[in-house]
């Protein structure tokens, strides 16, 4: 019974148009199916204390996108992040419980998703930034690896040098990028204007 209830609970507040929409047109516009596992007052009803969670839930995400991908966010301002998170959550919920994955799909939804497609049109860059920024973000948090030690080279025979195998940590990504996004980023950690128009 949880189990139904948190799911049902988490299509509510994930639904677009918000829980009223979702309860109207799941042919329940006064959310009496609410009554089992919400409790409305005279101050506020279940459905209006589920659109207070609802708005959270997403201010919540947006905020984290917002951090996540600031210079995307910087270069399409703050209506546009809106915009742009609206439309990606309602293609891409978040499928892991921690936030910090909330973007992960972010930039494959800027370069291929049809609903984004006024993005790219406004914004053609946008797409490799988030990609740029994804990398970031996704070497930061990645595993150390092990570092070769000063010693170990010291200790290794200059003969034998040339057959040593040096190799990439693997939080490193080699990105092909259509637009000189790098500056828009450097511009945004120097806390200046985008750089690219």
């Amino acid at each position: 019974m949880l189990d139904a209830a948190q799911r049902r609970l988490r299509a509510l507040f994930t639904a677009p148009e918000g829980v009223a929409a979702a309860l109207r047109e799941a042919g329940d516009p006064d959310g009496r199916s609410l009554a089992d596992f919400v409790v409305g007052d005279a101050r506020a009803g279940a459905v209006a204390r589920l659109e207070v969670y609802a708005n959270a839930y997403f201010a919540r995400l947006l905020e984290v996108l917002t951090e996540d991908f600031g210079a995307l966010a910087a270069g399409i301002g703050a209506d546009g992040m809106n915009d742009v998170a609206t439309a990606y959550l309602g293609a891409c919920p978040p499928r892991r419980p921690s936030i910090r994955h909330a973007g992960d799909r972010l930039a494959a939804f800027l370069a291929e998703h049809p609903a984004a497609l006024p993005f790219r049109r406004r914004w053609p860059w946008c797409a490799d930034l988030a990609r740029l920024e994804t990398a970031i973000l996704d070497a930061f948090d990645a595993e150390d690896a092990p570092l070769l030690a000063r010693e170990a080279l010291a200790a290794t025979p200059p003969d034998d040098w040339a057959a040593l195998r040096l190799r990439l940590a693997p939080c490193v990504r080699v990105l092909r990028l259509a637009w000189p996004v790098v500056e828009m980023r450097e511009a945004h950690e120097r806390e200046e204007a985008p750089a690219l128009a």
